[in-house]
Parts: structure tokens; C-alpha cells; sequence
């Protein structure tokens, strides 16, 4: 995605006066024109103009740098109305990254994910998005630890009972909780209230399994989730 062609335009109405001021305080380049229409700029021009942050945008990051992923660059980021945009210069490097740092990379991306998404408008959102953002992220934990669960070989009948009484607790108790809470932020005194709400009936079996997921897809500190499940064990 990129911005609309008005807000292109916009933007390099302000830009590059912006940069041939800066130029002529500091006389960084031999000279950087005054409008953009007045002529093609080389990114070595750009490139000592723009410490305060010069945005790239017609084009996505796909078409940039292409889809082979993940690739090491650097750039400026800085928000544009209520957006925010990346620097059209990129620099990348040439750099091969190992399969233990990939997976790693994908464990960081997955867990942005789900924890509320990635941020790509400026506010965030208000408190009625924040519930909204938190419950998509619920759901996406949820989904993962139905797949470990299959994965286990439990019978469907015993995915759908644990699935139902993960469910029930983000929605009925952490949902309602102010402001509303992550599954992924699961502690022993959330457990211990929502038991007292559900009067005994409450299942100690799925949420041992579910923070065994937590804990053996490391999107729980292992000492917090053994701590989680000492403390079931006495139950």
C-alpha cells in the first residue's frame, strides 16, 4: 500500500523546500532545486539533506526491495498526517541471515501480532478500538493453541471443551477487565478470580495445557509459566 497520488504530491509541495532550505543553511550538496517538478534529484543528493526524516511514497515496500525476506536496511520512519511512512532512500546491506536469527525474526513478528497488531496509524486508537485490537489478538493465540492442540493428538472432542473454556475466560472475564487483558499476559491471580466468578465450575486440565503452550512456544517466560503450573499442581 502506499499514499494516494494528492497526498504524494502534497507531501514533496513541503518536502523539498524543506530540503533546499536546509541546504542553503548548511550547504551540504552543491545545490537541491526549490520545487520538485523542477527536476529528478539523485538519493546521493538526498541522502546528506535528510537526517530529520525524508519520506519515499509511491511505491510499497514489496516493490522496493522486493519479497525476498527478511533483507537488513536502513531508513528514516516519521508520521505523516495520521499515518506512518517510510523514507523513500533505503540503504540495504548485504547480509545473509542464518536460519536460528530468521526463526527468531519470525517469533518477534508473530508476537507483535499478537500483541495488538502492528501500529500503522498515529493516535493507535481509542479505548473501544483498544478492546476491539485486544480481542483480535485473543483470537489469534487461540487459533494457535487449537493447531497445538490437533497437533497433540487429543480427540475433537477434548480440542472443543478446552477451546471453549480458554474462550469463555477471554471473553467473559479479560475482556471485561479495565483496560482488557491479553491471554498472553496470563497470571495466577486472573485465574484465581475468574475461578471465584465461575462458582467451581472451572477446568484446571485446559488452562495446565494452555500455558504449557505459552511456555513451549516461548510466548511465556518459562520461570513465570512454571510458576503457573507448581501452582496448578496443587489443585
Amino acid at each position: 500500500m502506499h499514499l494516494t497520488k494528492p497526498e504524494v504530491e502534497r507531501f514533496y509541495h513541503l518536502w523539498f523546500p524543506l530540503l533546499h532550505y536546509v541546504n542553503q543553511q548548511r550547504n551540504l550538496v552543491p545545490s537541491f532545486p526549490q520545487a520538485w517538478h523542477e527536476a529528478q534529484v539523485a538519493p546521493e543528493v538526498v541522502l546528506p539533506l535528510r537526517g530529520y526524516g525524508v519520506l519515499g511514497l509511491t511505491s510499497s515496500i514489496e516493490e522496493t526491495i522486493g519479497p525476498y525476506l527478511p533483507i537488513y536496511v536502513q531508513a528514516v520512519l516519521i508520521p505523516f498526517e495520521d499515518r506512518i511512512i517510510y523514507d523513500s532512500l533505503l540503504s540495504s546491506y548485504p547480509i545473509v541471515f542464518g536460519g536460528g536469527y530468521r526463526r527468531s525474526l519470525k517469533d518477534t513478528y508473530r508476537n507483535i501480532q499478537e500483541r495488538g497488531g502492528i501500529i500503522t496509524r498515529l493516535p493507535p486508537g481509542d479505548e473501544a478500538s483498544g478492546l476491539a485490537r485486544v480481542d483480535v489478538s485473543n483470537r489469534k493465540v487461540l487459533t494457535a493453541f487449537q493447531k497445538a492442540l490437533g497437533i497433540s493428538g487429543l480427540s475433537p472432542k477434548m480440542i472443543q471443551e478446552h477451546m471453549g473454556n480458554l474462550t469463555a475466560f477471554a471473553d467473559e472475564f479479560l475482556n471485561q477487565q479495565a483496560p482488557p487483558r491479553l491471554l498472553l499476559d496470563l497470571t495466577q491471580r486472573e485465574i484465581e478470580s475468574y475461578q471465584v466468578q465461575q462458582k467451581g465450575n472451572f477446568n484446571f486440565v485446559s488452562f495446565k495445557r494452555f500455558v504449557r503452550f505459552l511456555r513451549d512456544t516461548e510466548r511465556m517466560d518459562r520461570d513465570e509459566a512454571d510458576r503457573l503450573l507448581q501452582f496448578f499442581r496443587g489443585k
